[in-house]
């Protein structure tokens, strides 16, 4: 029997991350012949293991050499059976009905839609006051500008928990895993040739799914970094100013010089920033954070993102690491 919907899932890293999504996909609504489990582990240190028996419904796991997240769902995709892909991270835990509400929404959907469903931040994850903070601002994921039964463009393309079809993957060639290894941008990339052929994204908060990760204020940098880096690589791929949200092409060079010139001028900023954001990790973890010391930590957050930004940007642009340059010094 042909399933209805496949689930791909990326994974690099312990075994132990994916045993919460198993276990919530086990308690799916749905029944478990309408639906399969495609996970790639992509070169993890350790192989991933999982028992496969344990599931009612049909699982695959298949272990490839590290190729980033885009190739090793492009590497499940070439497994699916289902007419319908659903893409979710590792760290993801749906609700029950996650399953069947994608299902249905793609039966309401009009002519290429891809459905983005809700990614809150698990309670255990908001132990963290810098998760915290992160929440219900646009530092991360910009859901705070979202309202459900609207459409979006290809800046919302969020492989997070988000259905489409897989011939509509297939048809613009899956993601692109030789530009986009690193998990930044490779799934909006992806999104942006979409709608080129017409697709759009619809949000439903229905389609719920929590986000199970800590992250720290360093690995937030380090992904704004890889997010600058792929941004200048985007544009250089599509030679489209809109990349860069600029309306016009002679105005993506001083966009760029833009960011450059704040990664020069605001590097300096970053090492007390940190220092601030390590205080208040460790003053208030495990508690709720006062709103106005939330508040301030996301204003410290939008004033000094735009370093490891321009630090990307730069090092796409030029071929070398700024940072590096910087501490080099004068030849």
């Amino acid at each position: 029997m042909q399933p209805d919907l496949s689930v791909i899932v990326p994974i690099f890293g312990p075994s132990e991350r994916l045993r919460g999504l198993l276990e919530r996909l086990r308690a799916q609504t749905l029944s478990a012949e309408r639906f399969e489990v495609v996970v790639v582990d992509d070169g993890s240190p350790e192989p991933v293991l999982v028992d496969s028996s344990a599931f009612d419904f049909r699982f695959t796991l298949i272990r490839q050499d590290n190729t980033g997240p885009a190739g090793a769902r492009n590497r499940a995709l070439s497994e699916c059976r289902a007419p319908l892909v659903l893409i979710l991270n590792d760290d993801a835990l749906p609700a029950p009905d996650l399953l069947e509400t994608h299902i249905r929404l793609q039966d309401e959907a009009p002519p290429r839609t891809a459905i983005l469903g809700t990614f809150p931040f698990t309670q255990r994850a908001l132990e963290s006051p810098f998760v915290q903070a992160l929440a219900d601002s646009d530092l991360l994921f910009d859901f705070v500008r979202l309202r459900s039964g609207q459409f979006y463009g290809w800046g919302f393309f969020w492989t997070c928990n988000l259905s489409l079809p897989l011939a509509a993957l297939e048809e613009v060639g899956g993601f692109d895993a030789e530009h986009f290894r690193q998990p930044v941008m490779e799934d909006v990339e992806l999104g942006y040739r979409l709608e080129q052929r017409g697709w759009r994204v619809w949000y439903r908060e229905e389609a719920h799914c929590e986000h199970d990760h800590v992250l720290t204020p360093d690995s937030y940098f380090r992904r704004m970094q890889l997010y600058g880096s792929n941004l200048a690589r985007m544009w250089r791929k599509h030679d489209d100013p809109e990349v860069l949200g600029v309306a016009q092409a002679d105005l993506v060079e001083p966009a760029l010089q833009r960011l450059q010139l704040q990664y020069e001028g605001l590097r300096g900023t970053l090492d007390e920033a940190r220092r601030r954001l390590e205080r208040f990790e460790d003053e208030w973890h495990g508690k709720p954070v006062p709103r106005r010391l939330l508040d301030d930590v996301r204003r410290l957050l939008h004033g000094v993102r735009a370093v490891p930004t321009g630090r990307g940007v730069a090092e796409e642009l030029t071929g070398r690491d700024p940072e590096e340059v910087a501490l080099a010094g004068p030849c």
